[in-house]
């Protein structure tokens, strides 16, 4: 079994899936501060354009999102 540390990225509707490691904010890949390190996205971020986290509605992006929330302390 193998475990992986939640991402804010898994619950954006602006994620790229598919291991890329990017999204629209971010298409030459998301900083691990964010995909990684647990920085909350709703906040601006460097070099983000102005486009930030925007919450997917699937039900695995809401779970990716609380799983998020339980690690990080996100709000």
């Amino acid at each position: 079994m193998t475990s992986r540390t939640p991402s804010m990225c898994r619950a954006c509707a602006r994620y790229t899936p598919g291991g890329t490691g990017a999204c629209e904010a971010f298409p030459g890949g998301i900083p691990l501060d964010i995909l990684v390190h647990g920085d909350d996205h709703r906040e601006p971020f460097p070099g983000d354009k102005g486009v930030r986290f925007l919450q997917g509605q699937s039900a695995d992006q809401i779970e990716a999102f609380q799983d998020w929330q339980q690690t990080f302390g996100g709000q």
